[in-house]
């Protein structure tokens, strides 16, 4: 097997490894956004309630403590769950980038070997016009 060859498998597997990363990584960011969501929409009910309580003037403080407790915890899940997505966004991009610059490689690789073989060609001929030459001198 060529050297030509070995590289091109080696660049091919490399390719398959990272896309299987993007795919991963994709996979990861989609859960991570249904996670926040979720959260939203968890942080959006509580709040509602909260008002209606108000609203209502209900005079039961241990309910809306309890809603109020229960909205402090989703701010927090909240924010973990938008840096749960933002990493998940960073670990897609850097495997995006990967795939991107495996393809780059790959293209340049096999640009490359085409523009040997081409060489190897034109040598050949070269060398095939010069004998042809010294022989009709003779």
């Amino acid at each position: 097997m060529s050297a030509a060859e070995n590289e091109k498998q080696s660049l091919n597997g490399r390719l398959d490894e990272t896309k299987s990363k993007l795919d991963k990584a994709q996979g990861d960011f989609d859960k991570a956004k249904t996670a926040e969501k979720q959260v939203r929409d968890q942080l959006t009910q509580a709040q509602a309630s909260l008002k209606k309580t108000a609203a209502a003037g209900s005079n039961d403080s241990k309910a809306q403590e309890s809603l109020k407790s229960e909205i402090a915890q989703l701010k927090k899940a909240l924010v973990a769950a938008q840096q749960g997505r933002g990493a998940a966004e960073k670990e897609r991009d850097d495997a995006n980038s990967k795939v991107a610059s495996a393809d780059q490689q790959r293209a340049s690789a096999s640009k490359e070997r085409r523009m040997r073989a081409r060489l190897k060609r034109i040598k050949k001929s070269r060398v095939q016009t010069k004998s042809a030459m010294t022989r009709s001198r003779i």
